[in-house]
């Protein structure tokens, strides 16, 4: 790493700690427990004797839906392997499926170190807005006839949500344009599941995932022996 590469590298470091920082204490954190609170009451809400809403949130939160998901994302990937890229013009397609793919295991391991420091190191549990606040519509009583996911005992950061965040900003950023504004209008909107039923705060996606992001982001271009090396052994 050279001196721009450790300097970029601590600035955001910090930058995502300030985040993190600016959630937990007193001071301002309370802003952002309000506006959890807020955007709970006003999604679950929504849910309220309405039964044919009820069970499409209810089928967006079963496991198999995130396996659909899961296609949503390879959709994406293809209309980015097989159109031109900003940044990557050079590489092949199965070049730029790898590329993805490292990524995104990047965003996966980042995630599992915010977990484990969280749960093992200064024992965090945060458990979600459906078995903490008192009236909201607990979706798992009412349709019962499948499993889905509307509560968790450990619920920050918001895993799902920042694979989906970081697969959107990988498209956006070095796919091409329309590829970038298709996956915004697509990808992100999938977060909203979790939200409406209570399985997580608004705050588990936008500072926990935010964070996940930005440290993916800071290791991929700061790390030159990660993407500049892969990226020149896929050229063809």
């Amino acid at each position: 790493m050279t001196q721009k590469h450790i300097f970029r590298f601590t600035l955001f470091m910090l930058l995502s700690c300030l985040l993190i920082l600016m959630w937990l204490i007193p001071v301002t954190g309370e802003y952002f427990n309000k506006f959890d609170r807020a955007v709970y009451y006003f999604l679950n809400g929504t849910l309220k004797d309405k039964n044919n809403w009820q069970m499409l949130w209810a089928v967006t939160n079963a496991h198999i839906f995130d396996l659909a998901e899961g296609v949503f994302v390879l959709v994406m990937l293809l209309f980015h392997m097989y159109t031109k890229s900003n940044l990557n013009n050079n590489v092949k397609p199965l070049g730029r499926f790898i590329l993805f793919i490292v990524f995104i295991v990047i965003s996966i391991i980042v995630n599992k170190i915010v977990v484990l420091f969280s749960l093992e190191f200064i024992d965090y549990h945060r458990q979600s807005p459906s078995l903490v606040l008192d009236g909201g519509i607990r979706l798992s009583e009412i349709i019962t006839s499948f499993e889905f996911k509307d509560a968790s005992k450990d619920c920050f950061p918001g895993d799902h949500a920042a694979i989906l965040l970081c697969s959107t900003f990988y498209f956006f950023i070095y796919g091409n344009k329309k590829v970038g504004f298709v996956s915004c209008f697509v990808l992100l909107p999938l977060i909203l599941p979790r939200l409406v039923v209570g399985a997580h705060w608004f705050t588990d996606c936008l500072i926990g995932s935010t964070f996940i992001l930005i440290n993916t982001f800071n290791i991929w271009i700061n790390i030159p022996m990660i993407k500049d090396k892969i990226q020149k052994k896929l050229k063809p």
